[in-house]
């Protein structure tokens, strides 16, 4: 993505197929959902080697942008499994008139 500020961070993203969407800003019909996953690469500590991912998924309105998402940041890869930093989920709760 930037080589020269990140060489390491990757960002994979998948298209789902478009569904409808509920949120407290009302229905919407035929978003788009990604599902990403953001590779940190690989780093180097005294007692060994850690990978940092952070993963989610991301609703877009047509005509409105995002309006759902969910990420579980700071998941260790490797063993044990790591249950990572905590999670986000966010909502479009209104709209402007």
């Amino acid at each position: 993505m930037y080589p020269t500020l990140a060489p390491d961070v990757i960002l994979h993203a998948l298209v789902l197929p478009m569904r409808d969407v509920m949120t407290p800003a009302g229905h919407f019909p035929g978003t788009v959902v990604v599902l990403y996953l953001i590779d940190y690469g690989v780093g180097q500590y005294p007692q060994g080697y850690w990978r940092e991912l952070d993963y989610g998924i991301i609703a877009y309105a047509r005509t409105v942008g995002p309006v759902w998402s969910y990420e579980r940041v700071s998941v260790n890869a490797g063993t044990p499994l790591s249950i990572g930093g905590g999670d986000a989920t966010l909502e479009l709760t209104g709209r402007l008139p």
